[in-house]
């Protein structure tokens, strides 16, 4: 599996969706990824063998990977900057064009540290 995108993230998965929250190493905003749904391609049964439950157990943890993997690429791609300065994965609530990084990516952290210039990416993802 890839490492988090992030520092802080939480797996809020069930035996039916897949589910992924990121945090803003900046500011701690929760950033969620999109639910997916599980399904065994099991019939659903009161009672089952212990080789069927293995058998479904393998494929919850198989399809919970590749589900991460998913929310994990997508935030990267879609919904968390790096700080060109520091290199913290942030929100677009913090991240900031900087002029001083010819229009790269800086937190607002680096931002006001270093007494740069730029402007908001976004207000409220």
């Amino acid at each position: 599996m890839l490492n988090a995108v992030t520092k802080r993230w939480e797996d809020q998965s069930t035996t039916k969706v897949f589910k992924f929250i990121f945090y803003c190493d900046c500011c701690g905003k929760a950033i969620p990824s999109p639910e997916y749904p599980f399904n065994s391609g099991f019939k659903p049964k009161l009672l089952m063998s212990e080789a069927e439950r293995k058998a479904r157990e393998l494929i919850w943890l198989r399809d919970h990977d590749a589900a991460y993997e998913r929310a994990n690429l997508l935030m990267q791609t879609d919904h968390i900057h790096t700080c060109e300065i520091c290199g913290s994965h942030i929100c677009g609530d913090c991240a900031v064009i900087c002029d001083e990084l010819n229009g790269g990516v800086c937190c607002t952290a680096c931002l006001e540290s270093r007494h740069y210039h730029g402007k908001k990416m976004w207000q409220g993802e």
